[in-house]
């Protein structure tokens, strides 16, 4: 929003989680695993959060008139039917109304030209946004260890970076070591997006608009390592989101 003083304000849609506080057991909440605000206050902006909830389906514009940037954070599996798919055996029961949401602000902030950073099923909402769709579950066409091992534990693997692309004018190097978890990946790539980086089986790690926006996805979690490169990609974000002082 320019001419705002302020850290810039970056958005993003909690999911809905069944958890307990005190003497309260098996409670439903919105919420977000604090690695994501807290990478974003660590990167230089003001973390705002909203719940998924169908009021804000009927005017998501409302939402993004109040941020300077979108995050769409990592999280549960997309309902398939979104890309025209029936859903895999593994995959997460989905949460439609968060689904339908960050679809819906991905779109209307890609057309307002707000900066947008997905984070690994981010990146998969943004391709889902574009007309993309999904490769449902790695362990169909690849060994899917070095993605996704444990359960609720990451992985760690190297991911190689296309030259003159946005993310590697960010990371400033062709290769990382990045914190992995994930079963699903890219497919069909959306309209206007590029392949910007690879894992060595080949699987997609991230992508880009190709019409110099700042739209970029990765399906890797910076929030977890925070390492330089990390935060190089929170702060592109950040400093992209930073409104101009009239």
């Amino acid at each position: 929003m320019t001419g705002r003083a302020g850290a810039p304000l970056i958005g993003f849609v909690t999911d809905r989680k069944v958890s307990s506080s005190g003497a309260w057991q098996r409670i439903l909440t919105d919420g977000i695993p604090h690695s994501y605000p807290r990478a974003v206050e660590l990167a230089g902006g003001a973390p705002l959060l909203f719940p998924a909830l169908e009021t804000h389906l009927a005017d998501p514009g409302r939402l993004l008139d109040r941020i300077d940037g979108l995050l769409l954070p990592g999280g549960r599996d997309l309902d398939a039917a979104l890309y025209g798919q029936e859903a895999h055996v593994e995959n997460d029961p989905p949460l439609r109304v968060r689904d339908e949401l960050e679809i819906a602000l991905a779109r209307e902030a890609i057309r307002r030209g707000i900066p947008v950073l997905g984070i690994c099923r981010g990146l998969q909402v943004l391709n889902v946004a574009l007309g993309g769709s999904l490769v449902q579950h790695l362990g169909d066409t690849t060994d899917p260890v070095p993605h996704r091992d444990l359960v609720g534990t990451f992985t760690a693997h190297p991911v190689e970076i296309r030259n003159g692309t946005r993310l590697r004018r960010i990371i400033g190097s062709p290769r990382i070591e990045i914190a992995s978890h994930h079963h699903q990946s890219v497919g069909v790539l959306g309209a206007g997006l590029v392949a910007t980086a690879f894992a060595p089986d080949g699987v997609i790690e991230a992508a880009e608009t190709d019409d110099g926006s700042f739209v970029v996805g990765v399906q890797w979690h910076p929030e977890e390592r925070l390492d330089p490169e990390s935060l190089r990609l929170l702060r592109a974000l950040v400093d992209a989101a930073r409104p101009t002082v009239a």
